[in-house]
Parts: structure tokens; C-alpha cells; sequence
């Protein structure tokens, strides 16, 4: 018996409730401000984002080469990261910016010719992109074949709109996604895990443990706060010490359950055998 297939009309899209974010060129100013790319590339101890950044940092840095590439980063900002390829032909792209070799639309789709590049790296933007499979098709395109990208993403992390901020991902579910979209995934590390992700989330949100009346808590919770902001510094200098085991950790490891960052090694295939499904 034949079953024809009846198409599901669309349902009218809900209104996204926004956090405030910059307009796209004040955006970009900060994302290639000196002090942003600073944190990035060579982050310290007193940086705010320290414990996630230099985790990051860390994990990139075993994808530093010298050979005579084409990278395409894609999402660029102020391409904190791109002194890891002294010698490459280092291509820039974003929704906006200074210097750029290409654009790219909302939807992550962009004005590079296909197969134009050996290597994509994506740090940080797929959590702000609405169509991740338009974005994902679109670094297949972008690839020679055999060519690898280098993307990382938030597990665990606060709104941050930049202009939006759409989703998270588990290890496990980026692993998927990523190979529903055609990729041939080698690796993905869980950054800033177990107890330096807490701490990194108390960075973040230690100014707002206050009470409401005044009473012992409140008392307390403004003790905690001015310590905790003395000594925040020292503290990620004991959890680089002694929180080392905790920064960058392969997928199967299940003492790990909580984690800020995804990062995954994949390469598109060296033939066309691949079919991107879209959600």
C-alpha cells in the first residue's frame, strides 16, 4: 500500500522574548577591541572569564601549525586566535567588522566561493546563530574535501546576546548534530568541567548572592561577596594548580557531567558521500 506523505503547514513563528544586545557595529568594536582579544589569546589569572578562556586557549593550542594553509575564520570577531597560523592564508568572516574577506548573513550562510579553504575554525558562535543546520551546510560548502574544522560552543553559560543567543549543547548532542550535517567527527572535549565550571558559574554570579532584609544572610552574603572579590584572582591560580585535571577532557568520561564549553575536531569527507539533514 502506497502512503502518500501530507505536508505540515508551518506554525506562525512566537515572539522570542530579547535580552538587550549592542548594535552590530558597537558589537563589533568590542569583539575587535584590544582588551577582548587579549583575554582570549593570552588570558590571566585576574580576567573575569579567566577559568572558561584559558581552558579554550588550551584546548586550541594543540591545533597550532605552521604549514601553508587556508583558514577560514568563520564568525571571526577580532580573530583572537589567529597566531596559531603564523603561516597560513588567514581569511576573516562576520555579520560585521573591519577588514573582512567575506560576509555572513543572520542565517550563517555567506559570499565565500565553495571548497575555498583547508580549515574553519568556529570558536564561540554557534550558539548565536537561528539556523544551525544553514550554518553547518554552509562550512561543508566552505571546506576542500578532507578539509577540517575546528568548533566550539557553550554547554553550560549564561545569555549572552551577540546580537542573539539561540542555543546549548550536550557532548553528546554535538557529536550528533554534527554528523547529521555530514561531518566525520575525530574528537569532541568537554571544557571547564565539575568543580572549575562551578567555580567559573560563581565568578560570574557571586555579586548577586545578596539578601533581601537585613538580617544574618544579608550580612553574611556581603562578607562572602567582598572575599570572594579579594580573592578571586589567587583562587584561579590554586584551580590552575590544582583544578588541572578539570580543563579540557575527552567526550567518555562521565565524571564530568558539567562543562561550559564543547569543542569538536571533524572533517568534511574527501568525497561527496554525504547528505546534511536539516531539523
Amino acid at each position: 500500500m502506497k502512503i502518500e506523505t501530507v505536508p505540515i503547514p508551518a506554525a506562525p513563528p512566537l515572539p522570542v522574548p530579547r535580552i538587550p544586545a549592542p548594535p552590530n557595529d558597537q558589537l563589533s568594536q568590542i569583539l575587535q577591541s584590544n582588551s577582548y582579544v587579549r583575554e582570549r589569546y593570552l588570558p590571566e589569572p585576574s580576567d573575569g572569564l579567566y577559568l572558561h578562556l584559558s581552558d579554550l586557549r588550551l584546548a586550541l593550542e594543540q591545533f597550532r601549525t605552521d604549514e601553508e594553509i587556508v583558514v577560514l575564520d568563520f564568525g571571526c570577531g577580532g580573530s583572537p586566535y589567529r597566531d596559531l597560523f603564523p603561516n597560513s592564508t588567514y581569511l576573516r568572516a562576520d555579520v560585521a567588522g573591519e577588514d573582512l574577506d567575506y560576509g555572513i548573513q543572520d542565517d550563517g550562510r555567506s559570499d565565500a566561493p565553495s571548497e575555498c579553504c583547508d580549515l574553519i575554525l568556529s570558536t564561540q558562535v554557534l550558539e548565536h546563530v537561528s539556523d544551525v543546520w544553514g550554518y553547518l551546510n554552509e562550512c561543508m560548502r566552505l571546506l576542500k574535501p578532507g578539509g577540517r574544522m575546528i568548533c566550539s560552543t557553550h554547554g553550560t553559560f549564561d545569555d549572552h546576546p551577540c546580537p542573539d543567543d539561540w542555543n546549548r549543547w550536550t557532548a553528546a548532542g554535538f557529536r550528533r548534530d554534527l554528523q547529521r550535517a555530514g561531518f566525520v567527527v575525530n574528537d569532541v572535549l568537554k571544557l571547564t568541567t565539575g568543580p572549575r565550571a562551578i567555580l567559573f558559574l560563581l565568578d560570574l554570579h557571586y555579586p548577586n548572592f545578596r539578601g533581601t532584609t537585613l538580617n544574618a544572610f544579608k550580612v553574611g552574603a556581603k562578607i562572602f561577596r567582598s572575599c570572594y572579590g579579594k580573592w578571586k584572582t589567587a583562587l584561579h591560580s590554586i584551580a590552575d594548580r590544582h583544578l588541572s585535571q578539570y580543563r579540557v577532557v575527552s567526550e567518555p568520561d562521565a565524571k564530568h557531567a558539567i562543562y561550559i564549553c564543547v569543542l569538536a575536531e571533524c572533517r568534511k569527507p574527501a568525497t561527496n558521500r554525504f547528505f546534511a539533514v536539516r531539523a
